[in-house]
């Protein structure tokens, strides 16, 4: 064998040795089973898309920049609404949003009667509907939007406000001026 021979076969070996170095290292990143892969990473990516969606859905909004208490959560944010309720400006405003709703519903009453013997009943189911559909826009006003509960009407044409719950319930709700206005 001449020298030119031995360069050769070293030349060979060496070549080889590196083609299986980049096929080892080939073999290493190669996945044996590409659908249970996918179905790990999808389970990992589902897994931090609820982890997210977690924290950002329990975030608590701030109530100071909350203008329509009516759509907050009560059970979430029954400590800020109870301490916005317990106010004396807070009863002094519900006597208004109170008497506002009252004063709809008696125009809305004498505006729709007749003289059709049920015409009343008719009346009153159409209220509770409004009422319960929040359309106060039928009745000419905007719904207050500071209360969370609902607005109900008994069968005499009286408003009644029942508070989202009783951990928003505020103290002033058993005072002798509020006592036919508010359902507990």
């Amino acid at each position: 064998m001449d020298k030119k021979e031995v360069k050769g076969r070293k030349k060979a070996k060496n070549s080889k040795t590196k083609k299986e170095v980049k096929n080892k290292s080939k073999a290493k990143i190669q996945i044996k089973d590409k659908r249970k892969f996918a179905i790990g990473i999808a389970l990992i990516i589902a897994i931090i898309v609820i982890v997210i969606l977690l924290i950002v859905l329990n975030k608590k909004a701030d109530i100071s920049n909350v203008s329509d208490f009516s759509t907050l959560n009560t059970s979430k944010y029954s400590d800020e609404l109870l301490a916005k309720y317990q106010t004396e400006e807070s009863k002094n405003k519900f006597l208004e949003d109170y008497d506002l709703v009252q004063g709809a519903v008696g125009v809305y009453i004498i505006t729709n009667s007749t003289t059709d013997e049920d015409s009343f009943t008719k009346l009153l189911n159409q209220l509770t509907d409004i009422l319960k559909k929040e359309e106060f826009s039928k009745l000419s006003i905007d719904k207050p939007s500071f209360w969370n509960g609902e607005w109900q009407i008994d069968d005499q044409g009286i408003v009644k406000f029942k508070f989202g719950s009783k951990n928003i319930t505020p103290s002033w709700v058993n005072d002798e001026e509020l006592i036919n206005k508010i359902v507990e």
